[in-house]
């Protein structure tokens, strides 16, 4: 789990909040990202962020770039803790909480929809999308 605040970015749209429960997460402008970042400066360059046992972990995508940490260049990899700000462009990140998510780690697609339906809610939700998707199917091949 990786939560983190956006102070400031020309991406008027991201500012806040967020909240991720991965281990490792992208932040760039290219969709694959799990946090897109709408900022033309940004063309071919994004970060990393990875946690470890004493921090997170954040680097550049390509690894051949510069970002400030603590108002500070850094080219390659780099441990930040609680509070540490990271920008890249115009975005300025604080590192607001982190923690290993175990359980996430080396789980499969198939063992993460099993331990989804443990929970009430998540079934309830799976369920719903489930018949959504045959609906939109089914409406498709008509």
């Amino acid at each position: 789990m990786i939560k983190i605040f956006i102070h400031s970015s020309i991406d008027r749209d991201i500012l806040g909040e967020h909240y991720f429960q991965f281990n490792k997460i992208t932040l760039s402008s290219k969709e694959h990202a799990q946090l897109v970042v709408d900022d033309s400066s940004l063309t071919y360059f994004g970060i990393i962020m990875q946690l470890s046992e004493d921090g997170v972990l954040v680097n550049t995508l390509p690894v051949n770039q510069f970002y400030l940490s603590n108002s500070k260049k850094i080219a390659g990899t780099k441990l930040h803790h609680r509070g540490d700000k990271i920008q890249f462009g115009s975005t300025v990140i604080e590192i607001i909480d982190f923690k290993i998510s175990e359980h996430l780690g080396d789980l499969s697609l198939a063992e993460r929809m099993k331990n989804a339906f443990t929970d009430p809610e998540k079934k309830k939700l799976l369920e719903l999308l489930e018949e959504e998707l045959i609906h939109l199917e089914n409406s498709r091949n008509a």
